[in-house]
């Protein structure tokens, strides 16, 4: 059985590419794609398939249903083969050369996927930033501490505003980066190629593509938390925003397990992070440099590979004992999975950073320097536990981070209306 399924509606015809290992002579020959037809256009359903809907949700509202498949004929034009054959002798050739490259290769179509995924949640976090600040701007307060305060003067609410705003940038530089065209590569043995990507245990998906399937990763992660927070800072509306920032969130929530679950995508990474499987540590050069200031890009690179590689190498360790302790690879990796998770978190974010660095320095974006300078020290406030812990910074750091993020949201503030117009929404979004 599948679940979820957009396959309920009784009047839509579907065909579904099912993903399924195919068994030949006895042996198992990997994963292939096949073509199989669920419902029919008058809405019956072909022998063997079997389509349970499922109740609504206030999630991301789609025509859920369970699809159970038993005995169903699957022709052998509906093999979806991809140069693998079987020849008339009844012998079994496949080019991909295995059950593990097969499956790779069944995968290719999650670049596609993820590049879309990125977007979209680039979208709905400018969408998501607009609404805030469309919601608080012009907005008074009653509090004593300061009567008919504009809402926006309260910190906590023009970082919240700021942030989201900060927020949707970065992440629409990191759309543009994933889906500008990308040039060859050269395959190596060591390096490989595009979909040549390092082994994996937990999930196939790092396999086709480590650095987008963890930016994937990266940015619904942080879609959900931007869109979450604009709903929290608008008060009753955002409860009610059923068809804005609810749904915003139930999209963001659905797509850190839709296309590739995010937390097996960090696991995967952090192995090859640690085997040094086509990952080269960041250098961090020496440092700090500009003197430590966080307002320097520099800072912010050197910040956050100093503190990736000394991370990859804690795992690294960590799990070299376990398993010269005389452990097995599940024992060793299951003990270090926090561990696992953060250090590839923290290379999502360096990542993020170093484009969001290359961004801030572009001529074409020579406003948006300030408003990615608060991105990347948010950024560096949510890695500031592991820089502490890993000594990659000193204590006092988050002092440091805060004072910086005054001064840029000083900056900033008198231009929030000016950023948020650049997003160019349709008004029925900020209404």
């Amino acid at each position: 059985a599948k679940f979820p399924t957009n396959t309920a509606h009784p009047a839509v015809a579907k065909t579904a590419a099912v993903y399924a290992t195919l068994v030949h002579g006895g042996r198992e020959r990997g994963v292939f794609v096949f073509a199989v037809p669920l419902r029919r256009p008058d809405g019956t359903v072909p022998p063997g398939v079997r389509i349970v809907p499922a109740p609504e949700t206030s999630g991301l509202q789609i025509d859920y249903a369970a699809v159970l498949l038993d005995g169903v004929h699957v022709p052998y034009g509906a093999w979806l083969r991809d140069g693998a054959a079987i020849d008339a002798a009844g012998a079994f050739h496949d080019p991909a050369g295995s059950p593990a490259a097969r499956l790779t290769r069944s995968m290719g179509i999650a670049p596609p996927v993820w590049r879309a995924v990125i977007s979209a949640s680039a979208a709905i976090t400018r969408a998501s930033a607009g609404m805030l600040l469309a919601h608080s701007a012009g907005r008074t307060t009653l509090g004593r501490l300061a009567p008919r305060r504009p809402l926006t003067d309260y910190r906590n609410q023009q970082e919240a505003v700021l942030g989201a705003l900060a927020a949707a940038y970065a992440l629409t530089a990191v759309a543009a980066h994933v889906t500008e065209p990308r040039p060859a590569f050269p395959q190596t043995p060591d390096q490989g190629g595009p979909g040549e990507g390092p082994d994996t245990a937990w999930a196939p998906w790092s396999a086709v593509d480590r650095d987008l399937a963890l930016l994937k990763a990266a940015a619904t992660a942080q879609a959900q938390e931007t869109v979450s927070a604009c709903r929290v800072h608008s008060g009753a509306p955002g409860f009610a925003a059923v068809e804005r920032l609810n749904a915003y969130r139930g999209l963001a929530h659905a797509y850190q397990n839709a296309g590739g679950d995010n937390e097996l995508i960090l696991y995967d990474t952090a192995r090859a992070m640690a085997d040094l499987d086509r990952y080269v540590p960041p250098d961090p050069g020496a440092g700090p440099p500009d003197g430590g200031d966080p307002h320097s890009p520099r800072v912010w690179l050197h910040l956050a590979r100093d503190g990736e590689r000394r991370m990859r190498d804690r795992l690294a360790g960590r799990v070299a004992d376990a398993l010269r302790d005389g452990g097995d690879a599940f024992t060793a990796w299951n003990a270090n999975l926090v561990l696992a998770a953060r250090t590839a978190a923290a290379c999502a974010d360096r990542i993020v950073l170093e484009i969001c660095a290359a961004e801030a320095g572009s001529a074409e974006a020579a406003g948006a320097g300030a408003v990615l300078r608060l991105h990347a020290l948010n950024v560096l406030e949510r890695r500031a536990p592991d820089l502490l812990n890993e000594g990659a910074a000193p204590p006092g750091l988050l002092d440091l981070l805060w004072e910086a993020r005054r001064r840029t949201c000083d900056e900033l503030a008198p231009n929030a209306a000016e950023l948020a117009a650049a997003f160019d929404l349709p008004a029925p979004v900020t209404a």
